[in-house]
């Protein structure tokens, strides 16, 4: 859990209070009670206020000997102004701040001791002063973050110093390349930062751009499963299909972009969702969700054959085989005779892609210019998801053991190594395939690709808000969820064979857990939003990244209910 000293939230609410009853008429003659000890205690410090008005957001700097004077200091400039303040944040910097090198002209810093104060800036842990002139321009950790919700490539490439030194730049009214100019002085400081909460009438820590979680528990996992529920529901258009991206920072969303294989897994996650909760609203969203589905359906060259045909044309195995997950769901929860039907349609075109050594095609040949063999690692353990799934329901046309020569073939092909293929899918499709044949390689498999995935878990004294989740940078909400629903999968085989790995794996992804939900939107998580409550259940991709696309909340969903059940208690407990 991500450390905050819990003296300094009474001196954090106070001065927000404060500062609120000064800016804000309607606060005017509030009783504040006496300021805490924390508030009176003398000693040099600085002081940002920044004014949030949704996606709009104004600083104002100010010095004292104390934190009211220095706080007096910046609502005065604050005064001046007369921003709209809908949020209002503090940045508490004691000391001064530390000269900081430019990176070369190629952008890198060639000393260790500058790659670890750059490290601090492009993990949004410092913030930048920028002098010009005689003037200082402080920009707080939390407008890195923001500024850097624009930047291109932001999904798959991590921050640079270069970055961060456009957006701040950016910030300050400057061109982005004005940095390498030798007037351009540079240094950074850390924060103690706050923020007011949806009341306004308590202060809330803010770390790396976002607000920790105090405790978390199996309750609050449910809790925003079901929220990232209702975003998915508040965002399924007449037709059953979903805004398959939505950026709150950048105020987009995708109008004709679509991925079919995404729009089955969300329908998968919904249905799950509705069999956890007993909630008929999700459930209603799936068979809506299904209901788009039947006009990307295709009859297949042999007869009693269909596939799926994605957007972009092509025909991909991954889209057949959560098409098959997700009719299974509705097989659970809502049964209707053309289900049967389709499943086996389905589910033979799958079997059709299977070649004699097990592997299956990616790709069914449309077009004439789909990738020959298997080049997806994630479709394989997809299409046998499926087919285990159907099968268990008694729908089964050499489906099952089209599967397990699917398993057995991917384990023989990466026996020898070392570190495996985060295959998450594959991981829940053994969980299923073992209840049948019990292969101790199953277990085996399972536990390795979940070894593999841990390895990459950041440690506790990594930065506070990557503690837990999975490596590398960028860091991607989607990266840790996808692994926690292999993981699940793996303890889930392991409890039930008494495997002594399980304990030890639940409580490796529960650490994920201060990672995952700030990045999760609600009121609070999404201060810096023009109307938060509409994106509230949304994850956002990244830290620096706020567009939401369905299958970061598909994978959230499934991995919070995942974890949920493993936690649930036993019979006969409370």
């Amino acid at each position: 859990m991500t450390s905050v000293d819990p003296l300094a939230e009474p001196s954090a609410s106070w001065l927000l209070r404060w500062a609120r009853t000064q800016l804000d008429r309607a606060s005017q003659g509030v009783e504040l009670g006496p300021p805490p000890g924390g508030v009176r205690a003398v000693r040099p410090v600085t002081v940002i206020l920044t004014a949030h008005n949704g996606r709009a957001s104004v600083g104002f700097s100010g010095q004292g000997g104390g934190l009211l004077e220095a706080l007096m200091s910046a609502v005065g400039h604050a005064m001046e102004a007369g921003p709209i303040a809908k949020r209002l944040q503090i940045d508490i910097i004691d000391g001064e701040p530390t000269p900081l090198a430019k990176p070369a002209s190629d952008g890198k810093v060639p000393d260790r001791a500058g790659r670890e104060a750059w490290q601090r800036l492009t993990s949004w842990q410092d913030g930048l002063v920028v002098g010009r002139g005689g003037e200082a321009r402080w920009v707080v950790p939390m407008q890195l973050v923001l500024q850097g919700m624009a930047r291109k490539d932001r999904d798959v490439e991590q921050a640079t110093p270069t970055d961060i030194l456009r957006a701040a730049m950016t910030r300050v009214g400057l061109r982005a390349n004005d940095w390498n100019k030798p007037e351009v002085e540079l240094w950074r400081f850390p924060s103690s930062a706050w923020v007011e909460d949806a009341s306004r009438t308590r202060a809330l820590p803010l770390v790396q751009g976002v607000i920790p979680l105090g405790s978390i528990d199996r309750a609050c996992m449910l809790a925003s499963a079901q929220a990232g529920g209702d975003f998915l529901l508040r965002i399924m258009r007449d037709d059953g299909s979903f805004k398959y991206t939505v950026d709150p920072w950048l105020g987009t969303e995708a109008r004709s972009a679509y991925n079919i294989v995404r729009h089955a897994g969300t329908s998968a996650a919904l249905f799950e969702l509705a069999g956890a909760t007993g909630d008929d609203r999700y459930l209603r969203g799936a068979l809506r969700a299904m209901a788009f589905m039947d006009g990307w359906y295709r009859l297949g060259d042999q007869e009693g054959h269909i596939y799926v045909l994605d957007k972009d044309g092509k025909a991909k195995l991954g889209a057949f085989g959560l098409a098959l997950l997700a009719v299974s769901r509705k097989l659970d929860a809502a049964p209707e005779p053309v289900d049967r039907d389709r499943a086996l349609q389905l589910g033979r075109q799958i079997v059709a892609m299977q070649q004699p050594d097990g592997s299956f095609d990616s790709y069914l040949s449309i077009r004439g210019d789909e990738p020959d063999g298997s080049v997806s690692l994630y479709y394989p353990g997809e299409a046998m998801l499926g087919l285990a799934r159907v099968a268990a329901l008694g729908i089964d046309e050499g489906f099952l053991a089209a599967a397990h020569r699917g398993a057995d073939y991917l384990i023989a092909s990466r026996a020898g190594r070392t570190k495996m293929p985060p295959d998450a899918w594959l991981m829940q499709a053994l969980d299923l395939l073992y209840r049948t044949e019990p292969k101790q390689s199953y277990v085996e498999h399972s536990m390795a690709i979940a070894k593999s995935m841990l390895a990459d878990q950041y440690p506790s004294d990594a930065p506070p808000i990557y503690a837990g989740g999975f490596g590398g940078e960028p860091i991607r909400s989607t990266r840790t969820t996808a692994r926690i629903e292999g993981i699940v999968a793996a303890c889930r085989l392991g409890f039930r064979i008494g495997d002594a790995r399980a304990p030890e794996y639940l409580a490796a992804i529960q650490k994920t857990l201060p990672h995952l939900l700030p990045m999760q939107f609600d009121l609070d998580n999404g201060f810096f939003l023009d109307g938060p409550e509409a994106f509230a259940g949304g994850m956002r991709g990244g830290l620096d990244d706020a567009e939401i696309r369905i299958d970061y909340v598909q994978h959230h969903v499934s991995a919070m209910l995942g974890m949920a059940e493993l936690l649930a208690p036993s019979l006969g407990e409370t």
